[in-house]
């Protein structure tokens, strides 16, 4: 069930007294599978009872594992030690979840009340803590099943924002109108549910909390050094869920806000854990113009707001910055265009042209629609691989010139003088550089003359 990487992961989360971390991986994929093998056994609704018994053991395992970590989860303990536990704890939810659906006949939204929140809730903000956004979107669509009836009022709109965040839908997010904070109208002469009046306010709070953090990722806005105002909203609901009030006649009286309160906790991690990873905080690049970056991370993060942990990593190596060069392997569907992406616009932005060489001209058609989606706020790119060398204005490139590696050669034997303010050269594909289909194809020698005549102008390669 799980690959040696994740299982590493899952090794490395706090040791707990009774728990061999080195067999959990195995413990994990077994309770799946007699979840799996209950689901197909149970042939009708009579059959339920008897098999929710044969899970008892197995749903307080998960529920205990789940709790525990999550409780660490919100103490201030290591980066690397909250990501294995975040996991862990999100896998134990993710069981939990799928012996609460054994119960099911249709969908139904995720629990959110005074007493707790829904275990699909929990695990996908466990997920982005883990820094595992693909999971968290699996996770988010059992928030609000696309067939469930949605609540009214407040529980139904921060169900609705809870999935969009944990989609990584923040420019939908941070459209939604921010709730007001209403003062009820207390009638003496009616019944009036005071904690149910109370309970609304703290999701509506919550609620303003993600929008809030939703716009500020999008508008990069930081007014109190690395604590946003989203963090702050969190931090109040969490104080407010939780008094204890000492009365002469009662003695020590708590009220406790459960829900409110465990959503509150996990949302200000997870939403921190986030804020790390968002486009508009990298600092910007060395030699761009800073409002063009803005201008960029702005417009780019309504697209895609958070990196991955690749993109993270070829940041941290100072690639973006001028006349640095980068080499990456990613399997497909990993990250390569958004890499090539970040190195285009720091190009862009310093106020030189890309050169994109893309293997086949199919590839290259596809190159140029992407980039222009990404990038149409600093140039447009131009896939130039079928363009004729008489025709005119043929010594000028494009600010994003998209080519095959033949008609980069070409014209580079044409006009040489052309790729004078080429700042970088993306080799998309580079897999076809195996010596052997080199050597099939002849392409060695004209690798070497791209490599040495735009290289030589001061560009980087990537």
């Amino acid at each position: 069930m799980f690959d040696s990487f994740t299982r590493n992961l899952i090794e490395s989360a706090p040791p707990l007294a009774g728990l061999d971390l080195s067999h959990l991986a195995d413990e994990l994929s077994a309770a799946h599978a007699e979840i799996a093998a209950a689901r197909l056994r149970i042939q009708s609704p009579i059959d339920l009872p008897e098999f929710l018994v044969t899970l008892e053991d197995l749903t307080r395992g998960m529920r205990r594992l789940a709790e525990t970590y999550e409780g660490l989860i919100v103490l201030d303990i290591s980066v690397d030690d909250r990501t294995a536990a975040a996991f862990v704890s999100a896998a134990a939810r993710q069981m939990l979840l799928q012996i609460e659906t054994l119960k099911e006949t249709h969908h139904k939204p995720a629990r959110l009340d005074g007493d707790g929140i829904g275990s699909a809730i929990a695990a996908s903000l466990l997920l982005l803590i883990a820094q595992r956004p693909a999971d968290a979107y699996d996770m988010a669509d059992f928030i609000l099943p696309v067939t469930a009836e949605i609540p009214q009022g407040v529980i139904g709109l921060l169900l609705s924002g809870l999935k969009m965040l944990a989609s990584g839908q923040i420019k939908k997010l941070a459209g939604m109108e921010l709730p007001r904070m209403d003062q009820p109208k207390i009638d003496y002469q009616e019944t009036f549910d005071l904690e149910e009046a109370a309970l609304t306010s703290l999701y509506t709070r919550i609620q303003q909390g993600i929008i809030s953090f939703a716009r500020e990722i999008i508008e990069a806005e930081d007014l109190k050094g690395n604590i946003y105002p989203s963090q702050s909203i969190f931090d109040q609901v969490i104080r407010l869920s939780f008094d204890v009030k000492n009365y002469h006649d009662l003695g020590t009286v708590p009220t406790v806000f459960c829900g409110p309160h465990h959503l509150s906790c996990l949302l200000k991690v997870a939403t921190r854990t986030l804020a790390g990873s968002a486009l508009t905080r990298i600092p910007p690049p060395s030699g761009v113009d800073i409002h063009k970056w803005r201008s960029w991370t702005s417009d780019e993060a309504k697209r895609r707001p958070f990196l991955w942990g690749n993109h993270l990593g070829a940041v941290a190596t100072g690639f973006l910055n001028s006349g640095q060069s980068l080499v990456t392997t990613c399997p497909t569907g990993a990250g390569k265009t958004t890499i090539a992406t970040l190195k285009i616009a720091s190009v862009l932005a310093a106020g030189r042209l890309a050169v994109y060489l893309a293997p086949t001209h199919a590839l290259a058609a596809q190159a140029e629609r992407d980039l222009k989606e990404r990038l149409s706020v600093l140039a447009l790119a131009r896939d130039i691989a079928n363009v004729s060398l008489d025709e005119p204005n043929i010594d000028n490139l494009p600010s994003i010139a998209v080519m095959t590696p033949e008609k980069c050669l070409a014209l580079l034997s044409f006009s040489p003088s052309m790729f004078s303010r080429v700042g970088v050269l993306i080799f998309d594909e580079c897999h076809i550089l195996d010596p052997g289909i080199i050597n099939q194809n002849g392409l060695r020698r004209q690798i070497n003359v791209i490599a040495h005549g735009v290289g030589e102008k001061g560009c980087a390669a990537a």
